[in-house]
């Protein structure tokens, strides 16, 4: 099962070289290991693990770089639709308000499974709520390839 996820938009510092800003737009290798060095990629690492944060596809919402730090741009929904047109994900994870709104904006996503957790990072929430997000996530994901599984048998 295809699984993508969205967060918000990225962050890069000042100065960061547009190539390595490129190669994560368009690399999802270096995208998931770049990610992993954010205390949102952190956090969701630990929340899924390895296995099941390597099987998700990780994007952003908006994929354009904020003009200063903290900014949340909005959503872009034609970069959305085109991940999922391209992906073709049967779940489509969303971890902050940006991205479930995007996502729940998208005519893409209409007939998608779509399981909306808070920013890995927002106050006033804990590592066990991701972890229980992810929980849940996985055991959707089990469940419904075991069905895929029986009917296909």
């Amino acid at each position: 099962m295809n699984i993508v996820a969205f967060l918000q938009n990225p962050g890069f510092k000042p100065g960061t070289p547009m190539t390595i800003v490129d190669k994560y737009k368009s690399q999802q290798q270096f995208h998931r290991e770049l990610l992993e060095t954010t205390m949102s990629g952190a956090r969701l690492k630990v929340a899924f693990g390895e296995y099941w944060f390597n099987r998700i596809w990780w994007d952003n919402a908006n994929p354009n770089i904020p003009t200063y730090g903290m900014e949340r741009l909005d959503p872009d929904i034609l970069h959305i639709e085109k991940v999922i047109a391209d992906q073709k994900p049967k779940l489509v994870l969303t971890f902050g308000k940006q991205a479930e709104r995007g996502v729940s904006s998208s005519i893409a996503a209409i007939a998608l499974k779509v399981m909306s957790c808070h920013h890995p990072n927002a106050r006033f929430r804990t590592q066990s709520d991701l972890d229980q997000f992810a929980q849940d996530v996985i055991q959707y994901v089990i469940v419904k390839e075991q069905q895929e599984v029986r009917d296909e048998s």
